[in-house]
């Protein structure tokens, strides 16, 4: 097997099953907003990296590689990674669906 310490066989398996190369777990990791034990980056954020890439390219450097993943993440509709104790536990798509799950929640949700 080849996967590192800090990676968990179940990471790995489901990276591949789902089409995520680990180079876009990395840039998740980097950019991502993080909530409870999730790295976040949906494709807002990825829009506003690249928007803030292509106005002022001094400040927000991004190498034709950086920009090439964050174009794969943006057409995967963003990504989560599950990070626990250092370790990576698990990868899958963002569906803006889940995105109520991510949100601090002030009143409970009522289903009527």
């Amino acid at each position: 097997m080849d996967y590192s310490n800090n990676d968990t066989f179940h990471f790995h398996y489901r990276i591949n099953q789902r089409g995520i190369t680990k180079g876009m777990v990395m840039m998740v990791l980097y950019y991502g907003r993080v909530q409870q034990d999730r790295y976040i980056l949906n494709t807002r954020d990825v829009q506003s990296l690249l928007n803030a890439h292509q106005r002022k390219p001094e400040r927000q450097p991004l190498t034709k590689d950086e920009i090439r993943l964050l174009k794969k993440i943006l057409d995967k509709g963003g990504l989560v990674v599950v990070e626990m104790e250092n370790r990576c536990i698990t990868a899958y798509n963002f569906n803006s669906k889940d995105w109520w799950h991510f949100k601090p929640h002030h009143k409970p949700r009522v289903n009527c």
